[in-house]
């Protein structure tokens, strides 16, 4: 068994919320129980004991005044029970999850879900899809001021606090509004675009036409699990900001003067807040970044000179062959000190400062039935890979298959698996443990010596990754 492995961790959670939720849902039962009984009886006896006890008010009258006592019960009535509903449902979930946990305890890392807080860096950013939906919701407000204008005029308070016409006003108003709506729409156009550029790009990758003219790959070897899988211990580390001296990059040297490395750098498509952090941090200060391209990288530009060139047979790497041209395109000198634009890797260009020049970015567009393909030949090309997992859930297919894929055909020891603060640790823990279970038997992880892999917790801070990567070399 491999350590961990029993997700303890995962199966308390699970527990607990089960627990907590049906001792809840009992609790708000009792509590609407004696509600409602307290509302029968208020109603039935209440006005009769209230007239016997003060006999100046009659029996009508206290049937009045006890309704106000008897909404607020009903009103208590009816919110203890829809919380024992809504917690009994949430406490049955949990159970009919533990049970399924209980009958296959190896599961228990893809059955049970991460905390809301995981999701946090995805949810934040919003597709272009979203960002012009939202934008053109927002143009609205001023193409409805601009007809209240037209229909109502502007009017303004005189100092004694009457109301006049002020017709002076209505050209500057209605130019006002007319520039509000034009810059949202203006906006909204931009996003649009960009979201039919990646829209576009997807259909194209997942063509079967185009698909049918790519030459056959060959399927796997045959899987078999590894006969000996070390224990593996988990660390969490959060990297400290300390500043060393740093040296301009060179093409034989990196910023900490040692040999400039190939780094794959590995993530969710749909985390792009995470790409642009890591673009901003140090990484590429020490090597040359690898990294496949996704469709929403892809500018209209781009989308433009394809059509006009009908060159969508070359717009996309589909095999060994064109991967290699690909990666020989890419220019070795590095790039001086300064600001710069990175294109291509995510949905916007992402604005760099490098204090001590950096390595080009080589980024690569795949079709979608090489991909997997391309992610073998990365790895078997590059000094170290790191893989965020910021945001993963085992729904993310391609991510765990990344995942699958370092464990079965890297050394784990050269591998930084990232997440930031909003993770859950547990979650992220039982995943590697899950797949570190599964590894192949020609993983270079395999064998009887324990294991160590590192999750480190960044929020895209240079000095953080200064510090993970110059550790990662010197004690290669």
């Amino acid at each position: 068994m491999v350590s961990g492995m029993s997700g303890g961790e995962l199966y308390a959670r699970v527990r607990g919320e089960e627990t907590a939720s049906l001792r809840s849902a009992s609790g708000n039962a009792v509590r609407f129980v004696a509600a409602v009984a307290a509302v029968v009886v208020v109603w039935a006896r209440g006005p009769q004991l209230l007239a016997a006890w003060v006999p100046a008010v009659d029996l009508s009258t206290w049937r009045q005044l006890v309704l106000f006592p008897l909404a607020v019960l009903g009103v208590g009535a009816f919110a203890a029970g829809a919380e024992a509903v809504a917690d009994a449902s949430q406490g049955l979930r949990a159970r009919s999850l533990r049970r399924r946990v209980d009958r296959d305890p190896d599961q228990i890392a893809m059955l049970v879900p991460p905390l809301d807080t995981h999701m946090a860096t995805v949810q934040e950013v919003r597709s272009h899809g979203a960002a012009a939906s939202r934008r053109l919701l927002w143009g609205v407000v001023p193409v409805a001021l601009f007809v209240l204008v037209l229909v109502y005029g502007v009017t303004v308070e005189e100092p004694d606090g009457t109301q006049r016409p002020a017709p002076e006003l209505e050209p500057a108003v209605l130019g006002l509004m007319v520039l509000s709506a034009a810059v949202l729409l203006a906006s909204v156009a931009l996003r649009w675009r960009r979201w039919n550029a990646s829209r576009t790009v997807e259909k194209w990758s997942k063509d079967p036409a185009y698909s049918a003219r790519i030459s056959p790959i060959g399927p796997d070897p045959t899987w078999s699990r590894a006969s000996e899988i070390p224990a593996l211990t988990v660390r969490f580390t959060t990297p400290p900001r300390g500043r060393g001296d740093l040296r301009e990059v060179s093409s034989r040297s990196n910023v900490i003067g040692a040999k400039p490395v190939q780094i794959a750098y590995l993530r969710l498509f749909d985390n792009r807040a995470r790409a642009r952090e890591f673009l901003r941090g140090a990484w590429r200060e020490f090597g040359y970044v690898h990294l496949l391209r996704s469709a929403a990288s892809v500018s209209p530009e781009e989308v433009r000179d394809v059509r006009r060139r009908n060159a969508f047979r070359t717009m996309f790497v589909a095999s060994p062959r064109m991967l290699r041209e690909e990666l020989a395109k890419h220019s070795d000198e590095p790039l001086p000190p300064g600001r710069r634009r990175l294109l291509g890797v995510t949905d916007l260009a992402v604005k760099v400062r490098d204090p001590a020049g950096s390595y080009p970015v080589r980024s690569i567009l795949c079709h979608v039935s090489f991909w997997q393909a391309a992610v073998d030949t990365l790895l078997s090309r590059v000094d170290y890979v790191v893989l965020d997992l910021a945001g993963y859930v085992p729904a993310n297919a391609g991510t765990r298959f990344e995942l699958q894929r370092v464990i079965d055909r890297f050394p784990i020891a050269e591998v930084i698996f990232l997440c930031d603060k909003q993770s859950d640790r547990a979650f992220l823990k039982a995943q590697v443990l899950y797949h570190w279970s599964r590894m192949d038997s020609r993983s270079p992880n395999s064998g009887t010596t324990p294991r160590t892999a590192r999750i480190a917790v960044t929020d895209g801070h240079r000095a953080a990754s200064r510090y993970l990567m110059a550790d990662l070399q010197v004690r290669g």
